[in-house]
C-alpha cells in the first residue's frame, strides 16, 4: 500500500509545472540539484538540497519534492508538513489530495445555499473542506464557491501576495507566471474551537495610512540597531515577516515572527524580535476588522519589516 500511495505521488507531481518562481540562482540552483537527487534515488542528499533552496525559493514544487524525498525516507510526519504546505498555503489541487488521504484523520465535506444555510450535495452553491490533520492540533478549513473564478493565490510568508502589509517584495525580485484560477473565497485555521481566518470577503483596512507609514518607519530603524547582524551578505536586503492576530474588533491580541526572506536562522532571537516588534504594533492606527459574509471573524494578517 506504501508503495503504492508513493508512485501516485510520483504520477500526480509529474503533471506539475513550475508556475512562480523567485529570480534567485541559488535557490533555482539547489533546486534542479535536488530533483535530479529525487530521480536518482538519494533521497536525503535531496531533501538536504531541496531544504536549502526554500531559504531563498518560496514554491509548492519544493514542498511537494521534498516532501516526496520524506516519504521514501518513511518520514511520514516530514512528508504532511510538506503536503500541508503545499496543499493548504499554495493550495494545490494535487498535493490537497495527498494532504487529505494520507495526513488526516478525516475531512468532511458540508454544503451550502447562497444564504450560507445549510444545503444538500446535489443542490448548493458553497461547500467547505475541513480538515483535521493527524500530526497537528490545527484544523483547516476551505470555503469554495463553484460561481467564482479568480486568480490563484498563496497565504506563505515570502511570496508576492497582499495581506496587511501589502506587497511582500518589490516586482523587480519576482518572475509572475499565469497560476491560473481558484474558487476559493475564505481559509482559516481552527484551534480549541477559535477560527481565526487567512482568506476572507474582506481583509482588514488600515484607516490611518500616514500613521501606519510613520510606525513601519520606526519599527525598521529599531530592527536595523538591534538586529543588523541577521544579514548575511551586506547588500541583501533582509525582510522579516509577523503574523498579526487580529480579532472580530480589528484589535491586534498577538504578533508572531514566522520567519525571513532569504531565510536565516532566528531560533535564539526569535523571543527578542517579537518584543520589539510588538512594541511597535502597539502604535498601529485603528483597523477595520475581516469580514466573511457580512460578519466580522477573527483574522490573520501578515506584515513585515524589510532593512
Amino acid at each position: 500500500m506504501k508503495h503504492l500511495i508513493i508512485l501516485n505521488i510520483l504520477l500526480l507531481y509529474s503533471l506539475q509545472l513550475f508556475a512562480q518562481v523567485y529570480l534567485h540562482p541559488q535557490g533555482m540552483a539547489y533546486y534542479k540539484e535536488g530533483a535530479t537527487l529525487l530521480e536518482n534515488g538519494d533521497y536525503y542528499q535531496a531533501e538536504k538540497s531541496l531544504t536549502i533552496a526554500l531559504n531563498t525559493l518560496k514554491d509548492e514544487n519544493v514542498y511537494m519534492k521534498r516532501g516526496i524525498a520524506r516519504l521514501y525516507q518513511e518520514d511520514t510526519v516530514g512528508f504532511c508538513e510538506d503536503m500541508n504546505m503545499a496543499a493548504n498555503k499554495y493550495f494545490n489541487l494535487q498535493s490537497s489530495l495527498l494532504f487529505n488521504n494520507v495526513c488526516c484523520e478525516k475531512v468532511d465535506t458540508l454544503y451550502f445555499h447562497k444564504n450560507m444555510q445549510p444545503a444538500s450535495s446535489a443542490n448548493f452553491r458553497y461547500f467547505e473542506e475541513v480538515k483535521y490533520p493527524k500530526y497537528d492540533n490545527e484544523n483547516i478549513g476551505i470555503f469554495h464557491d463553484i460561481r467564482v473564478r479568480k486568480d490563484k493565490f498563496n497565504t506563505e510568508y515570502g511570496r508576492d501576495q497582499s495581506n496587511l502589509g501589502k506587497n511582500y517584495l518589490p516586482p523587480d525580485k519576482v518572475e509572475t507566471k499565469l497560476l491560473g484560477t481558484t474558487d476559493i473565497i475564505a481559509v482559516y485555521e481552527e484551534k480549541d474551537s477559535v477560527k481565526n481566518y487567512l482568506v476572507c470577503t474582506k481583509s482588514p483596512k488600515i484607516l490611518n495610512q500616514t500613521k501606519y507609514g510613520f510606525v513601519k518607519n520606526s519599527l525598521r530603524k529599531e530592527i536595523k540597531n538591534q538586529f543588523y547582524n541577521l544579514k548575511v551578505e551586506e547588500n541583501v536586503d533582509l525582510t522579516v515577516y509577523y503574523e498579526l492576530y487580529l480579532n472580530k474588533k480589528g484589535s491586534v491580541t498577538d504578533i508572531k515572527v514566522i520567519g525571513t526572506y532569504p531565510e536565516v536562522d532566528i531560533a535564539a532571537i526569535k523571543q527578542s524580535l517579537e518584543k520589539v516588534i510588538s512594541k511597535e504594533v502597539e502604535n498601529y492606527p485603528s483597523l477595520k476588522p475581516a469580514i466573511f459574509k457580512g460578519k466580522p471573524v477573527n483574522f490573520i494578517a501578515i506584515d513585515y519589516v524589510t532593512f
